[in-house]
């Protein structure tokens, strides 16, 4: 029984968090609500843009502002992904650091990974997409010069 309790006790790996870097977590976890909160509002501005677009969109070519909705809702699901992680990120984190709770904050730290990870593919599929228009315009380029 003792010996559980000292396991508890022992940091993991040897390693404490000092002042320093809790002081680091708490400023980093005000700056990521801070990013999410504006990524909301980005977001709400991004739909409101893109309900009023269709609606322009939708009296010259109706079947075009279908395709406007699709297109901005696509790209505001995608916004959200990372803008959702961000926040629960901050809000977990400010809890762990508060109540002292490591499990809250390894929690907290898996949300900041999976920021990382979603931009880090999303980033390799931009780059891919930009390297096919890249070939496809080339070779449009090549047929007709």
């Amino acid at each position: 029984m003792e010996e559980m309790e000292e396991m508890e006790q022992e940091p993991l790996f040897g390693m404490e968090m000092n002042d320093d870097s809790i002081s680091h977590l708490r400023e980093t976890a005000k700056w990521a609500n801070f990013l999410a909160i504006l990524g909301i509002i980005v977001l709400s501005l991004m739909v409101l843009g893109g309900i009023f677009v269709t609606l322009v969109a939708s009296v010259a070519l109706p079947i075009g502002g279908v395709f406007m909705f699709l297109f901005y809702i696509l790209i505001a699901g995608i916004y959200a992904v990372p803008i959702y992680y961000l926040y629960k990120f901050a809000q977990t984190t400010r809890y762990a650091l508060n109540n002292l709770d490591s499990f809250q904050l390894a929690e907290a730290l898996g949300y900041l990974k999976s920021t990382f990870k979603f931009m880090g593919i999303l980033a390799i599929a931009m780059l891919c997409l930009y390297a096919l228009v890249f070939m496809f315009g080339s070779l449009l380029g090549t047929l007709f010069l």
